[in-house]
């Protein structure tokens, strides 16, 4: 269960929370809807000692469409503790419009499209290129961050990724125009070779990641490459026909993830939200869920689930969450 909780006034409040990376019991002084300050007593507080507190979620990986409306699509967020989004992108650059459209109410970053190659898998989230300087005019939409598709999806039938994603001096150069231009890169890519090749191309974080190996894995530490595992979204895949395959593959994800988090890797929790086998919001709490059974800590699933701890000077906007969840 979570609850939001928007202190108006002058309280202290007594519960459980990550602060300076560990989760311990804190009173947090909170002033005019800001945290003054976070001390280890205090006296006349309000005892939430029962849950766990943390700053607002954000969903690392979601993509907008046109089927709902912005609005709606808040109101879903806000419902599960969400107010940043990261969109992945879709072909009709629905992030870019919900992210004017919701500018007052949330942080959105957006990539506009995600970009993949001519003939290759993509069309539904973005847009297709056939050479690495045809990205040049996307870089200039207004766009937060760069999002790549660097390999195919997970097929239930065969267990194998399907077909896509660019040779590797592509993807290092398409890479290299996005960089150069000060964005970051996101990458969409399953097996080894596709992540392998992502990485020593120089993206900051690998969405999916499917089926990678130990190598690869330290290659990410060395390098600070994070990975948004989207389990859930594995997890979710509507093949009831295929079932085992399915849940054969999250086993062998939720092993990568724990490895991931062994080597020093960070996780990032992302919904993957958008088809409607994956509803806003709720597809996030299945995430941390998945990421706890992967072998994370709670301060590991919360350090990736939000933008930063409670800190003083902060807006107080907190969520509670049961220890249970």
């Amino acid at each position: 269960m979570i609850k939001l909780l928007k202190p108006s006034g002058y309280n202290i409040i007594k519960s459980n929370l990550i602060h300076n990376g560990v989760l311990s019991e804190k009173y947090i002084v909170v002033d005019n809807g800001i945290i003054k300050d976070i001390k280890d007593s205090a006296t006349g507080f309000l005892d939430l000692s029962d849950y766990i507190m943390s700053a607002p979620f954000c969903d690392y990986h979601v993509h907008f469409t046109r089927a709902i409306s912005p609005a709606d699509v808040y109101s879903k967020f806000l419902r599960y503790g969400i107010n940043s989004v990261w969109d992945g992108g879709d072909r009709h650059l629905s992030g870019v419009i919900a992210k004017k459209e919701l500018a007052a109410f949330m942080d959105i970053k957006t990539s506009g499209y995600a970009i993949y190659k001519e003939n290759g898998y993509g069309g539904y989230i973005g847009k297709a290129i056939k050479t690495p300087k045809e990205i040049i005019p996307v870089l200039e939409l207004g766009i937060d961050f760069i999002k790549i598709v660097n390999s195919g999806i997970f097929m239930p039938k065969t267990a194998k990724i399907s077909k896509g994603g660019f040779t590797f001096s592509e993807l290092k150069e398409t890479v290299a125009l996005c960089k150069g231009a000060g964005f970051a890169v996101h990458c969409h890519a399953n097996g080894d070779n596709a992540v392998k090749d992502a990485v020593v191309a120089g993206v900051s974080t690998i969405i999916h990641g499917f089926f990678i190996t130990g190598d690869t894995i330290k290659l990410m530490a060395q390098k600070g490459v994070s990975i948004i595992p989207t389990v859930n979204a594995l997890m979710s895949i509507p093949e009831t026909d295929n079932k085992k395959n399915i849940l054969e593959a999250v086993k062998l994800h939720l092993e990568v993830i724990n490895k991931c988090v062994e080597e020093g890797v960070k996780v990032l929790v992302g919904s993957d939200s958008g088809a409607s086998f994956l509803p806003y919001g709720e597809a996030f709490i299945n995430e941390l869920k998945l990421l706890a059974k992967a072998g994370l800590s709670v301060e590991q699933v919360l350090h990736g689930a939000t933008v930063m701890d409670l800190k003083a000077t902060m807006k107080a906007d907190f969520i509670l969450l049961e220890k249970t969840w």
